[in-house]
């Protein structure tokens, strides 16, 4: 007998401990992290197919809300699909996903996005490929000598919170965040604290960033800065760069606008195709029509579920 249905908050080891089967090269830790951090997920958003009481396939949903023009959107991320390798190959995870769908419209989800490589999966279910750009730069030395330092979330975060709102208001796909979510977002398995920097002039923060080392790389997941201050934002980049000893800097689901910003640099661009999309809502085409301008939507990756 096949049921689905949501998860109960006292099996949330035991579908780690499946995920933990499922994904090779991620650890059941990593599943954990998210989960304990994650302000907004609730234990029912954890979809589960069930066969005579063993949980075999799993969806996890990260309900979030992206702007879009000035318009705020309710999105289902779609994350943690894993299937247990004993019943792969029996169709546990078309099925699984395919009530997901259901589940996230009558939630009142407008669009469902999900990162993957395996597209041809997901386009047999409705999702379509949403073209982002990737850039590869090597950052020149720093033209300023621009203040930086560590983020102090107990002191910076309003400040960094407007830059963040201002910055990304006008911009397609970023997270609308709430307080709760900032706080909680630097323990997430993706993210490295240590790495979220800030830059000043005059006692003032005017940009910031956050990124992670990924061997001889330095991967940016965000940046922001005041109107006027895009030359800092790019001294910061190229200070942590040169201060972590990093030769490369790399970014990803960017917009031709943020591509823009590093115009001054030299930089290689190339079109990143792991970002998919579904339309739930079908009164909301105008609105996917928006979001489908090539290279248009954002994502920071520092929100990738």
């Amino acid at each position: 007998m096949i049921s689905i249905r949501g998860m109960k908050p006292h099996e949330l080891d035991t579908v780690h401990r499946m995920l933990d089967r499922a994904f090779r090269h991620t650890p059941k830790a990593f599943f954990d992290q998210q989960a304990r951090h994650d302000p907004h997920l609730r234990p029912e958003h954890t979809r589960l197919l069930v066969e005579n009481g063993r949980m075999l396939s799993c969806v996890r949903v990260y309900f979030r809300e992206i702007g879009c023009k000035g318009m705020s959107l309710p999105i289902g991320g779609i994350g943690d699909v894993g299937t247990d390798p004993s019943a792969r190959d029996k169709g546990y995870a078309t099925r699984l996903l395919t009530d997901t769908i259901t589940y996230m419209r009558k939630k009142g989800a407008v669009l469902s996005i999900l990162f993957t490589r395996i597209q041809p999966f997901y386009r047999n279910i409705g999702y379509m490929t949403l073209p982002t750009l990737d850039i590869r730069t090597i950052p020149p030395a720093p033209s300023t000598s621009l203040a930086h330092r560590p983020v102090d979330l107990n002191r910076d975060l309003p400040p960094i919170i407007q830059i963040y709102k201002n910055f990304n208001q006008h911009r397609t796909g970023p997270v609308i965040r709430s307080r709760a979510y900032w706080k909680h977002q630097p323990g997430f398995p993706r993210l490295d604290p240590a790495l979220f920097w800030v830059g000043e002039e005059k006692g003032k923060i005017t940009c910031y960033v956050r990124g992670f080392s990924d061997g001889k790389i330095l991967k940016i997941q965000e940046f922001g800065s005041l109107p006027g201050r895009k030359a800092s934002l790019r001294d910061l980049i190229a200070t942590m760069a040169r201060i972590l000893k990093k030769k490369n800097v790399h970014m990803s689901y960017l917009s031709d606008e943020e591509v823009n910003t590093f115009s001054p640099w030299y930089h290689e661009t190339s079109e990143n195709t792991t970002l998919m999309v579904r339309l739930l809502q079908l009164d909301k085409l105008t609105v996917f029509d928006e979001l489908l301008q090539t290279h248009h939507f954002l994502f920071w990756e520092a929100d990738r579920f």
